[in-house]
């Protein structure tokens, strides 16, 4: 199941432009409340940072799944990371490419989760 699921979203992914040219999948629309995620600060955008932590963690959960099927990066997380210290390591891969702002927020989530564990 979790194979299928993962066929799915990349599937969507690939099917999605890679340039979201203003729109609500940007990286440049979720960061500021993933930043807030990572840094505590939850009254802010409270639905925008759920909307991000979900999409981080439903990525991480099949991320190991990808490159075999698809070739896309996969990344293996170690089993006690926490969803605050993937939300950081995705804030921080952006802050380091603000050149990508305008690209999909979930292909730069799945580069991010790579650089930072990628599968051995």
């Amino acid at each position: 199941m979790k194979t299928i699921f993962g066929a799915f979203a990349t599937l969507v992914l690939i099917a999605s432009p890679a340039v979201a040219d203003s729109s609500d999948h940007s990286a440049n629309y979720y960061l500021p409340a993933c930043r807030d995620f990572a840094n505590k600060q939850y009254a802010k955008e409270p639905f925008l940072q759920g909307e991000c932590v979900g999409i981080i963690e439903g990525l991480a959960v099949m991320a190991s799944d990808l490159a075999p099927v698809f070739l896309v990066s996969s990344s293996c997380m170690p089993d006690d990371v926490s969803l605050g210290q993937m939300t950081t390591v995705v804030v921080r891969w952006l802050d380091q490419h603000p050149e990508r702002w305008h690209e999909d927020f979930r292909a730069l989530t799945l580069l991010a989760l790579h650089d930072a564990w990628p599968c051995k």
